[in-house]
């Protein structure tokens, strides 16, 4: 994991940073069916990093691939950066993307890759999400979105036990007779993100199925910015699509920090702000934490 991190921050363009943490990062849902190991996004990284270093020269490419995006949020971002990995990746040919299942007028789902992966057709689902614990819990039922209506264990039946089944229909058989695309031969969940513990806690713990040793995450109220050790000094706000890596946005201290999130919250939303901290001495590998209003989650239960 230290030698990836070293290798992706030695690209200083945003793009082909966020393109290498796509393909480098651990998979935040593993050791189950259809999720790949760390070590097939390292061996990944590993086979990829002639062309990154190549973007990095000349990342033309992948900017205009980028900029035909007409949404800029972060999941189609990162789809956008998976697209450009696969399309480029030795072995591999992207046969549909976005495939939607209709029956009879009915959407059953949406396929989001059908690719031609070393001779096997697969059906990739990919997904980019920060969970933050609402308790420190193993289950997943306590991991939520910072809108409080995305879970971590509804998310995972449902890519897991719905979106990735469709491969198995009838009418996806058909709809890929009809487009001369072979049986689909092999499924793959490639769900990235980060997940965030409440840094004030007495203890720390990832839910079910996490990577061990993943890098570290947190959240803290806005009240309790200055009881964070010193070391969490340096400080920027990050702004989606760029909420991967760092970003090119300013640097400043705890109490500007305070005062433009105190403006977020007055003049957007109370919803906990992104921001990465830097630690005296290693400018270009942040620790993420989002920033919550005093009130964020004070009255959220999390029932099944």
């Amino acid at each position: 994991m230290t030698c990836l991190r070293f290798n992706i921050n030695n690209f200083h363009n945003q793009y082909v940073r966020d393109l290498a943490w796509v393909i480098s990062s651990p998979c935040i849902i593993e050791q189950v069916e259809f999720s790949p190991s760390q070590d097939f996004f390292s061996s990944e990284f590993e086979g990829f990093l002639p062309a990154l270093n190549e973007l990095e020269k000349n990342p033309k490419e992948l900017v205009e691939l980028l900029a035909k995006s007409k949404r800029k949020s972060l999941g189609t971002y990162f789809e956008d950066l998976v697209e450009f990995w696969l399309s480029k990746r030795v072995g591999t040919k992207i046969l549909a993307r976005n495939l939607q299942v209709i029956d009879d007028k009915t959407t059953l789902g949406e396929c989001d890759f059908i690719a031609e992966i070393d001779g096997e057709i697969t059906h990739i689902e990919v997904a980019i999400k920060y969970y933050l614990a609402v308790e420190n819990s193993a289950e997943q039922r306590f991991w939520v979105g910072r809108g409080l209506t995305d879970r971590l264990d509804i998310k995972y039946e449902k890519l897991f036990k719905q979106q990735l089944q469709l491969s198995n229909s009838l009418i996806m058989s058909e709809l890929l007779a009809q487009k001369n695309i072979d049986n689909i031969t092999k499924k793959m969940a490639i769900i990235k993100g980060y997940f965030f513990q409440y840094y004030f806690a007495e203890k720390h713990e990832l839910p079910k199925f996490a990577p061990k040793d993943m890098e570290e995450s947190f959240w803290c109220r806005i009240s309790e910015i200055d009881s964070l050790p010193e070391q969490y000094s340096k400080w920027q706000i990050l702004h989606k699509p760029h909420w991967l890596t760092y970003s090119q946005e300013d640097i400043f201290d705890r109490s500007e920090l305070q005062t433009k999130i105190l403006d977020y919250f007055a003049n957007i939303k109370e919803t906990p702000v992104l921001c990465n901290s830097f630690a005296k001495g290693r400018p270009h590998e942040p620790i993420k934490f989002f920033i919550a209003p005093i009130s964020w989650n004070l009255y959220y239960l999390p029932y099944s």
